[in-house]
C-alpha cells in the first residue's frame, strides 16, 4: 500500500517537532538556576574559650552567594531546611587538625523562589578547629558552595551548577579563587539542529516527488 505525499509530509513534520521539542526541554531544562560563592569576606577568630566546643579555635566568616535564575519567569528550588545553606570542605596539610562546621538541620524541606536576574545571599558561617590559640586559618584548601536543587514540572527535582570558591591557605597567607557565572543559555542545540532537520525533511519530499512523476 503507497502512503501518500501528503501523509509523509505529515509523518516527517511531526518526526521533526518531536526531536526538536524533547532537545528544547532538555537544553532548557539543565542549568536553568545556578549559584556561585561570590565572596567570602569577614574572616574572625573568636579570642574567648568556646563553651560549646572546649579545647578548639572558633572561626566564623561571611559567605556571599548569588543565584541567577535564567528563565524569564519564577522558578522554585527544594532544599533541606538547614543553617548554612553554604557547604564547607577541607583537605588540611596538618592531617591532625580536624574542622566542624556548626550548623543546624530541622529535619524538613522548603520550597524557595527566584526571580529573573541574580539575587544575593549572605550566610554567616561559624566553625571550630581542635587546637586552641590558632592564629589564622591552618593551611590547606577551603571550598565553599551552595547546593541548589531545581523543581521540574513533575514535582521533582534536577540539580542546578553549583560554582565553587576555593579558599587557598599558605603559612598565613590567604588567596581566593571565584569562578564566574557562565551567562550562555543552553538553547542553542536545538536552533541549530532546526535548520539541518528542516533541510533534510524538503529533500526527502522533493526526491518522493521526482520518483513519483518518474
Amino acid at each position: 500500500m503507497k502512503l501518500s505525499v501528503k501523509k509523509i509530509t505529515i509523518t516527517l513534520v511531526l518526526f521533526q517537532l518531536l526531536i526538536l521539542s524533547n532537545i528544547a526541554s532538555v537544553e532548557g531544562e539543565y542549568t536553568i538556576v545556578s549559584s556561585r560563592v561570590s565572596l567570602i569576606s569577614d574572616i574572625s577568630i573568636n579570642s574567648f574559650p568556646s563553651i560549646i566546643r572546649p579545647n578548639t579555635t572558633q572561626f566564623s566568616l561571611n559567605a556571599t552567594v548569588e543565584v541567577l535564575n535564567r528563565d524569564d519567569q519564577n522558578r522554585t528550588v527544594i532544599e533541606p531546611n538547614t543553617i548554612p545553606y553554604v557547604f564547607l570542605n577541607v583537605s588540611l596539610v596538618n592531617q591532625s587538625l580536624e574542622l566542624e562546621v556548626y550548623a543546624f538541620d530541622s529535619g524538613s524541606v522548603e520550597s524557595r523562589s527566584f526571580i529573573p536576574g541574580i539575587t544575593v545571599e549572605v550566610h554567616p558561617m561559624i566553625f571550630y578547629v581542635n587546637q586552641t590559640d590558632l592564629p589564622y586559618l591552618p593551611d590547606g584548601n577551603y571550598t565553599f558552595w551552595r547546593p541548589i536543587n531545581i523543581e521540574t514540572p513533575f514535582y521533582n527535582t534536577t540539580p542546578g551548577d553549583a560554582y565553587e570558591a576555593i579558599l587557598r591557605m599558605s603559612s598565613g597567607e590567604m588567596n581566593i579563587t571565584y569562578i564566574p557565572f557562565d551567562y550562555t543559555i543552553p538553547e542553542y542545540t536545538a536552533l541549530s539542529l532546526a535548520f539541518p532537520l528542516t533541510m533534510v525533511t524538503i529533500i526527502i519530499f522533493i526526491l518522493y516527488i521526482k520518483k513519483r512523476k518518474r
